[in-house]
């Protein structure tokens, strides 16, 4: 007796488990899922894509020196203003100092040489002049003394008379050979002033400015390392003429194209502008493999500075009175998009088809009509004719 007991008590309890489960199912199977819904509409489609990028000058400049000196002194600072001219960097002159006072003493040297020539040569030439002078009196008298007619005194005067030509030829011949030292000082001395003008120069170029107006973005040079004219000591990038520049993978640059029209966005710049895009390069970035975009912007922006993040976002595609559905309801179930339609409080699952999808909403080709709603956020919870509740 107290066996079939057991056995009762043991039915009754699996009888009664049942029986709760099954209440349980029914009442679930009777909850309706709270959703949220968008009404499916035409309207103006637009499939926009979004590129990241940053701003950067249209000029960058590096800055460098002739003159492989040891750096003396560095005047600037990275991110700071310059202006055309602005001294950036003093390298060392002591050696180039000396070099030009070495050529200035070389041009004071030779024109006190040049000077003390030309005197002496006026100085020749006027003793010349009073020799002559004195040479042809003479010879003008011994023409006039009456001798008698005999031949050699006649001789004797001839003979005196060439003795004279013959000094006053050499007088001549040593004020020319005087001269024709000039030249040759004069060329010394062009060469001591060439000397001097390069010094000049040197000495000049350890004073390294700034080509441009604009900021320096880099300064890698170093106090007491010498300047290698090949490397550059520090880059100016120009304030005005930036551009915007954004990477575009290989189906992106395949919708852009130069000339189309873009509105651009800029970190910590509440205004966003329009513009235009300028190039796309037709080869992609060997270490990225992306492509180049790039978009000029006007020249009134002096609030965008250099380095600032932009964001593109480019209309490639515009529809008028196209059937457009929210992203946020599409779900894809082997790579098919469907949506859940909601008819008579109830979610009904239902194949669609997308002519084009945009960044927040898509155009539907065929699956739904104007004015079907769908549901937006949970769906997930979803099954095909779930009961829902639509919240307010």
């Amino acid at each position: 007796m107290k066996k079939s007991l057991a056995f009762l008590s043991i039915f009754i309890f699996l009888l009664t488990a049942c029986s709760e489960d099954i209440i349980t199912s029914d009442n679930a199977s009777d909850n309706a899922i709270p959703v949220t819904t968008e009404t499916v509409e035409k309207t103006t489609f637009k499939k926009t894509i979004e590129l990241v990028g940053k701003t950067v000058p249209s000029q960058q400049v590096p800055v460098t020196s002739s003159l492989p000196s040891p750096v003396k002194e560095i005047h600037i600072k990275e991110g700071e203003t310059v202006q055309s001219g602005d001294l950036l960097f003093t390298l060392e002159d002591q050696q180039l100092q000396q070099q030009l006072e070495q050529a200035q003493s070389a041009v004071s040297a030779l024109e006190r040489s040049r000077n003390q020539l030309n005197t002496a040569i006026n100085q020749q030439r006027a003793t010349q002049t009073r020799l002559n002078t004195v040479i042809d009196e003479t010879i003008n008298q011994l023409e006039e003394i009456p001798l008698p007619e005999q031949a050699e005194t006649n001789d004797t005067t001839a003979t005196i008379t060439e003795t004279l030509e013959q000094l006053k030829g050499l007088a001549s011949s040593s004020t020319s050979l005087t001269s024709s030292t000039l030249p040759l000082i004069n060329g010394q001395l062009e060469q001591a002033r060439r000397g001097v003008k390069e010094a000049e120069q040197a000495l000049q170029a350890t004073k390294v400015t700034s080509p441009i107006d604009g900021t320096v973005d880099q300064v890698s040079a170093q106090v007491g390392v010498p300047a290698i004219p090949s490397s550059p000591l520090a880059v100016v990038s120009s304030k005005q003429d930036l551009k915007a520049v954004f990477s575009a993978n290989k189906f992106q640059v395949q919708e852009v194209t130069e000339g189309m029209p873009v509105k651009l966005g800029f970190e910590e710049v509440s205004d966003t502008i329009n513009g235009t895009i300028g190039t796309v390069s037709s080869e992609p970035n060997s270490e990225t493999n992306t492509y180049t975009v790039t978009v000029e912007l006007p020249k009134t922006q002096e609030n965008i500075k250099s380095g600032t993040i932009a964001t593109a976002m480019i209309d490639t595609e515009i529809k008028k009175n196209a059937l457009t559905i929210p992203n946020q309801a599409i779900l894809y179930e082997q790579n098919k998009p469907f949506v859940f339609v909601v008819q008579d409080e109830r979610a009904i699952k239902r194949e669609i088809e997308l002519a084009a999808e945009g960044k927040r909403t898509s155009n539907v080709s065929k699956g739904l009509a104007d004015g079907d709603v769908v549901v937006t956020d949970g769906k997930y919870q979803l099954i095909n004719r779930s009961k829902i509740s639509i919240k307010k």
